[in-house]
């Protein structure tokens, strides 16, 4: 008998809370519905106008778009987090031409 063994591909969200939020993207989906609602509180209270009212929404709306899951990442802000460092970080590709082997290797 082999003792080869299958790794179910949904491992990594045995790892999350409820199967989607890493402690970072709960935190800051939590911090951002605790703003909305503070906000809905003190216009609330105030009689704000009803477009400050809308404007109390935006905290909790960026912040459930920034834990979004989507194809290919874990989330929105992971997404962004890959963007990122694609881009600020420096890549130098040496093309080594159609060698087999490398000439370090050849050599020593």
């Amino acid at each position: 008998m082999n003792n080869q063994y299958l790794i179910p591909a949904n491992t990594k969200r045995g790892q999350l809370w409820l199967s989607m939020f890493r402690p970072v993207d709960a935190a800051i989906l939590l911090t951002g519905v605790l703003v909305t609602f503070v906000l809905f509180l003190v216009f609330n209270s105030m009689n704000a106008p009803t477009i400050l009212m809308i404007l109390s929404v935006f905290p909790g709306l960026v912040c459930a778009i920034l834990v979004w899951p989507i194809p290919n990442y874990h989330n929105v802000l992971v997404a962004i987090q890959e963007m990122i460092s694609f881009y600020t970080n420096n890549r130098n590709y040496k093309w080594r031409g159609w060698c087999a082997e490398y000439e370090s290797k050849r050599n020593g």
